[in-house]
């Protein structure tokens, strides 16, 4: 009995003992990220250079405006506008500059503190549910 927990013990600490095994085929899937160049992955890293994602951290920039968002259904994009205290008078001045930057119809930027919220939420739904009737509903509430 006592030679055969003997063995029993030799045999796990030689089968535990196997050594580094840093053969590139055995390793998780996360050390193979870094292997990867974007060549090989082709179209996965692409982004188009004249994205919305960049263009809100130039929005916020503007010395009259806090906060940024936007949101896009069927092709059509909507720019919601956070302006600072003070400076809701000249809506209409930062609403052509927007445009300008975005290339962006006027209408389509809206700069109403309620609507904000509106694509606030919108945004939250679409990230969570999808687009679902109530989403549209709201969107074409939005787009009045």
């Amino acid at each position: 009995m006592k030679y055969f927990i003997l063995y029993i013990f030799i045999i796990s600490l030689v089968a535990c003992s196997n050594g580094n095994d840093t053969d590139i085929s055995l390793l998780p899937r996360e050390y193979y990220r870094p292997l990867l160049t974007e060549k090989e992955i082709g179209v996965a890293f692409s982004k188009n250079k004249e994205s919305l994602d960049d263009l809100i951290p130039q929005i916020i920039q503007h010395e009259k405006i806090s906060e940024a968002i936007y949101v896009t259904h069927e092709g059509e994009t909507v720019i919601g506008l956070r302006l600072m205290p003070y400076h809701r008078k000249a809506s209409h001045e930062v609403i052509k500059e927007i445009a300008t930057l975005s290339m962006i119809e006027e209408t389509n930027i809206i700069d109403d503190p309620r609507k904000y919220r509106i694509m606030e939420k919108l945004n939250q739904d679409k990230k969570i549910y999808g687009i679902t009737t109530s989403w549209i509903d709201e969107w074409m509430s939005l787009k009045e």
